[in-house]
């Protein structure tokens, strides 16, 4: 306990990645078993929590029937503000499911932006079981293209840039009760009602098949990863082809010397 709290202490003092004072918004989803359809399951409460009061009611009231899905969802309002959660609530919230504190120092890889260096490839991650729960966490960097308003008036400055876009995934995953209880923090403000996240949640029918898909949320958000590197990569690979069909293209119009003595190098050719 006073590990985390030190943990905490770090992220709010030290790194500013957290929301000072009682603003927050933390999106709170669950999936949980249906009493009308044998093993039927279905998203029953979509919540969002913008108090400390709220988190704590919440955690202490009892659920009937219990969650077999949690997902605490936390945005920011853009790539390098804090988090929309306070040290206070973030710390009831690992307390209550007993995350470890090693989750911290995923946190902590949020970067200010006037770091010297932002480690955009950096991508810690850690996995720890005693058999009866299972918890995992990593962090995904990934390039996004924005839009870029005009500012002070300047419509030239205006336009579309990629920026770097983080996501911090914790998941615990109990194998007794097959329950599992997701953190996912991620640094833009797109809420996860309307993530393909949210689109699976809603086609899932029974506690069985659940169980049986328990890494889906995991692969979608990888393959959003994957998805957005692979539109980067097309978007740098056109860029430089123009720039080749424009190297080549001025080549054309420039007629090379050729040195006649071959006993002198290079020889230049007319191309």
């Amino acid at each position: 306990m006073m590990e985390l709290q030190r943990q905490i202490k770090i992220l709010d003092d030290d790194r500013c990645l957290l929301q000072q004072g009682l603003a927050q918004q933390i999106e709170i989803t669950e999936v949980r078993s249906t009493a009308v359809v044998p093993d039927g399951c279905r998203v029953t409460s979509v919540q969002t929590v913008t108090r400390d009061d709220e988190i704590e009611t919440f955690l202490n009231c009892p659920n009937e029937p219990e969650y077999l899905i949690r997902i605490y969802s936390v945005t920011s309002a853009y790539s390098w503000a804090r988090l929309s959660i306070n040290a206070g609530s973030l710390e009831r919230i690992f307390d209550y499911h007993h995350v470890t504190p090693d989750i911290c120092k995923l946190i902590n890889c949020f970067r200010s932006k006037i770091d010297a260096t932002e480690d955009t490839l950096c991508a810690p991650c850690f996995t720890r079981s005693d058999g009866t729960i299972q918890e995992y966490a990593y962090m995904l960097r990934y390039p996004e293209l924005r839009k870029r308003p005009a500012t002070n008036g300047h419509v030239s400055q205006a336009g579309e840039e990629w920026s770097i876009r983080c996501t911090v995934v914790y998941h615990q995953y109990n194998f007794e009760t097959q329950r599992s209880m997701w953190i996912i923090l991620h640094s833009v403000p797109r809420p996860l009602n309307e993530s393909p996240v949210m689109n699976f949640l809603k086609q899932v029918s029974s506690s069985t098949q659940l169980a049986t898909m328990r890494m889906e949320i995991d692969r979608i958000l990888l393959s959003r990863w994957c998805d957005e590197w692979k539109l980067f990569i097309r978007a740098i690979d056109h860029k430089i082809t123009l720039w080749v069909s424009k190297i080549r293209a001025g080549l054309r119009d420039i007629a090379f010397p050729v040195d006649t003595d071959t006993s002198r190098r290079p020889i230049y050719l007319v191309r």
